[in-house]
């Protein structure tokens, strides 16, 4: 595993991605930020496919990734489908609670609820997460 360099200003890490982000060449080596205690609300939210439903839930998810990106205090939100086909998870950071629950009276939210019922097995199950200390 390679070890994080410290960023000389700021308190966050940097760590080499995996891979170039599109809009890069092979040359220019990437950097994600990885905040050292990061702050805020932490969500994983699942949804399950009904039988049959998988790529047009996993569209309608996708379509979800862009307007939240764009929202006020949304500082990760990224989707992911688990090897078990049609299980999707949403990972989440918001800012704060007021940026989570303006998130969920958003315009394409609406319309994530309007289509779940046709599309998932039950309702969308949304954690929100509360980080555990452990003693080294």
């Amino acid at each position: 595993m390679m070890k994080p360099r410290k960023n000389p200003k700021s308190s966050r890490h940097l760590l080499p991605a995996a891979k170039p982000a599109r809009s890069q060449t092979p040359s220019e080596p990437s950097k994600v930020l990885v905040p050292r205690q990061p702050h805020g609300i932490w969500v994983v939210a699942h949804v399950v496919a009904r039988r049959g439903k998988e790529k047009q839930l996993r569209s309608l998810l996708r379509r979800m990734v862009a307007p939240t990106h764009a929202e006020k205090g949304c500082l990760i939100y990224d989707l992911y489908e688990a090897e078990k086909h049609g299980n999707f998870y949403f990972y989440e950071l918001w800012a704060t609670r007021k940026d989570l629950a303006r998130h969920a009276i958003s315009p394409h939210f609406r319309r994530l609820q309007q289509g779940l019922p046709a599309l998932a097995s039950g309702s969308i199950e949304v954690n929100l997460l509360h980080k555990l200390h452990v003693n080294h």
